[in-house]
């Protein structure tokens, strides 16, 4: 994993403190940065989330004397002018799929179950662990972002072409297993291919749903959202033919029909983790 902020080690551990390193992962393009870099992005934002109600959650930071932003209810400014995003989601919030703001916002948490469960511990700094969202995990929280919001996340739909592109490396060796190679699949589909099998073993109801909302919108020739289109002008170089990324897309719909084991089954592991004090 690379290309992660080490400017970020500070603000994370003064979190480890409060919270502890189970009750919050990294979400957002720091978290995807951790995975596979980020070089097509100029920044690298900090967005977390904390497994607490809103009450709690604001207090335990005003408690380290950050600051709220006053139109924007998840975005706070740490001592060092940091700025963080900070998204309570707690379990009853969780299940319920969102929740509103005080200001009557509302909170979009569908992937939000996936990406607890499914966290990888990293350590970020001699004796400094933290909760990084799993890739694929990140792909759900995209594909609900983008869904929830079509016309403000353009950006998510960069991430996600990048992010198939780059989920299996060139020498990884599930990319040359018979298995795949059976599959006559074209060598850029491969990784689709494998993120959707892995994103069938892991999804709930209402992920799985998601999932393939979001790669219907990518085959259907009407939406008038344009999601085929406007992914392609953001894709790597080699995927902007909106052709060939839409036959990258169906090897991704291909794995996760196929419903291959090669992840685990999470919801009661989620259910655990939400259980948790806050």
């Amino acid at each position: 994993m690379s290309g992660f902020a080490p400017s970020h080690a500070p603000v994370l551990a003064a979190l480890g403190k409060v919270w502890g390193p189970d009750r919050f992962i990294v979400i957002g393009a720091a978290a995807v940065a951790r995975h596979i870099g980020m070089t097509w992005r100029g920044t690298l934002d900090l967005d977390l989330s904390v497994a607490a109600g809103i009450d709690s959650y604001i207090a335990d930071l005003e408690g380290l004397g950050w600051r709220r932003d006053e139109r924007m209810p998840q975005r706070w400014y740490a001592p060092e002018e940091w700025i963080v995003d900070v998204v309570p989601a707690e379990r009853s919030a969780v299940l319920a799929g969102g929740f509103e703001w005080p200001d009557g916002s509302t909170m979009n948490l569908l992937g939000f179950r996936l990406a607890f469960a499914d966290a990888i511990p990293v350590e970020i700094a001699p004796a400094i662990r933290v909760r990084f969202a799993s890739l694929r995990s990140l792909v759900v929280l995209k594909m609900s972002a983008y869904l929830d919001k079509p016309w403000e996340r353009e950006t998510d739909l960069e991430d996600l072409a990048h992010i198939f592109q780059a989920f299996v490396g060139p020498d990884a060796g599930e990319r040359w297993s018979p298995e795949v190679i059976d599959l006559d699949l074209d060598y850029e589909e491969v990784g689709p291919y494998l993120l959707g099998a892995q994103l069938a073993a892991v999804v709930d109801g209402s992920e799985a749903a998601l999932v393939r909302r979001f790669l219907g919108s990518l085959e259907d020739d009407s939406d008038e959202l344009a999601t085929l289109g406007r992914m392609a002008r953001r894709a790597p170089a080699g995927w902007r033919d909106p052709d060939a990324l839409r036959a990258r897309v169906r090897a991704l719909g291909r794995g996760f029909g196929a419903q291959r084991d090669l992840g685990r089954s999470l919801p009661d592991a989620v259910d655990e983790r939400m259980r948790r004090p806050t």
